[in-house]
């Protein structure tokens, strides 16, 4: 899921870009883009934190399929795609992979 921006920022950093364009012509278009996108991914990044809610959340939704991970007639990567299948259907702003979890909660 893609945050929502505030758009008056994107546009504040797109006249910043511009203006730096105008007085030192050492930027080019293919590197304002550039550095538009690593800023907007470390922003992203920045969202990917495991919260104390997160974590009860994995915990709770991983030990309710015991029965299952402990059965082993199932996949594991398939048992923790149902876990993160649960969590998200909690929290759909989840942004963690099957692989963040099972990291997680080892």
């Amino acid at each position: 899921m893609q945050p929502a921006y505030n758009m008056q920022c994107i546009e504040f950093r797109l006249t910043f870009y511009a203006l730096s364009i105008r007085i030192n012509q050492a930027y080019d278009a293919s590197e304002i883009l550039i550095t538009l996108k690593q800023n907007i991914m470390a922003e992203e990044e920045s969202d990917k934190k495991w919260t104390h809610e997160r974590k009860l959340l994995l915990l709770n939704k991983r030990l309710s399929n015991e029965v299952d991970f402990c059965a082993k007639r199932k996949k594991k990567s398939v048992l923790w795609e149902k876990v993160l299948r649960e969590i998200k259907g909690v929290d759909a702003e989840f942004p963690f992979s099957w692989d963040d979890i099972t990291r997680k909660f080892k």
